[in-house]
């Protein structure tokens, strides 16, 4: 929950989902990949805590990391929307709470 406090105090939710699928298709251990695992954990967090999104137990970042660009990749026609808005459309399309 620490993390979300600070990805939202230092407004990384205003990134495009343009900004966003650069990130997330970076080279892993490249600054953009690290700030990718990041902002997942921040918005997962988040949307699990608003009982937006269920994860499955023992659910890992990288598995909502694959969602996202799955999602990201097929509708590139809205990548120019808010990447929050874009990842959770996915995220809670892929991890529905019953």
């Amino acid at each position: 929950m620490r993390l979300t406090a600070l990805v939202v105090a230092t407004g990384f939710f205003a990134i495009s989902g343009n900004e966003l699928y650069q990130n997330c298709t970076a080279a892993s251990g490249s600054l953009q990949a690290i700030f990718c695992v990041g902002y997942v954990t921040a918005v997962s967090d988040s949307l699990i805590s608003q009982r937006l999104m269920c994860a499955p137990e023992g659910a890992q970042v990288g598995q909502a990391m694959d969602v996202i660009v799955d999602y990201l990749r097929a509708h590139p026609e809205q990548r120019q929307r808010s990447g929050y808005s874009l990842a959770e459309l996915a995220l809670v399309g892929a991890f529905p709470c019953k």
